[in-house]
């Protein structure tokens, strides 16, 4: 049977395994990338991406728009928030 990968979590302000603040089971700080999506709303998207710097450690931070269907189907003033954990 095949195991499943351990949960993500943000735990003291990093992306970490539970029960392990800010390290992965490898015991390693994870640094993750990060994109920030906007429909329209460029000013409150660089708010959040501010935000975002300056409480999470980003191996990489984007800040982009939304695909026009995206934009069509969530509405004008959505943002999004996107991150992934490389192995």
């Amino acid at each position: 049977m095949e195991q499943l990968p351990e949960p993500l979590v943000w735990q003291d302000k990093r992306l970490s395994h539970p029960g392990k603040p800010g390290r992965g089971s490898n015991g390693l700080i994870i640094m993750i990338p990060v994109a920030v999506m906007h429909a329209y709303a460029l000013d409150e998207a660089e708010k959040l991406k501010q935000r975002i710097s300056s409480e999470f450690n980003c191996a990489e931070l984007w800040l982009t728009e939304f695909s026009p269907l995206m934009g069509y189907a969530c509405g004008t003033g959505t943002l999004g928030l996107a991150f992934y954990k490389e192995n």
